[in-house]
């Protein structure tokens, strides 16, 4: 499994965490890649207010990936809770079977959009309009 990425169960809590790590090295760096891509007012907005801010906080991972879920694997988004945050994205079910098989999707996923930067960056060029960005 890829380091910015892990599962946890949590049987104590009936929990089954997601924890995206927003802050490691490729994944920051594919950050200031959407950064510049998105197109947004309130992207640019940010853009020319706070240059320096953090590239991608987990409230934008939380809009972007719940858009590209609605929009190609919904079956993922049902029974899913989120908590962003500043340096993490978390995403977590109650303990089952099914939701298990809903966890291991979610981190196929997002291995799959960090690794595949180009198809990451083509939805948010195509989609970021539509994409909820920084929103609790």
């Amino acid at each position: 499994m890829a380091d910015y990425v892990t599962k946890i169960i949590t049987e104590s809590a009936n929990s089954i965490s997601i924890c995206f790590f927003i802050e490691q090295n490729n994944v920051i760096e594919i950050g200031k890649k959407i950064k510049k891509t998105v197109s947004n007012t309130f992207g640019k907005f940010i853009i020319r207010l706070f240059p320096n801010v953090a590239e991608m906080n987990g409230y934008n991972w939380k809009g972007f990936i719940n858009y590209y879920l609605q929009k190609n694997h919904p079956e993922v988004l049902q029974n899913m809770e989120t908590d962003p945050e500043a340096g993490m994205y978390v995403a977590y079910y109650e303990i089952s079977a099914t939701n298990e098989k809903k966890a291991d999707k979610l981190i196929e996923i997002i291995i799959e959009l960090i690794e595949n930067e180009s198809k990451l960056l083509m939805e948010i060029k195509n989609d970021g309009k539509l994409i909820k960005w920084n929103q609790d």
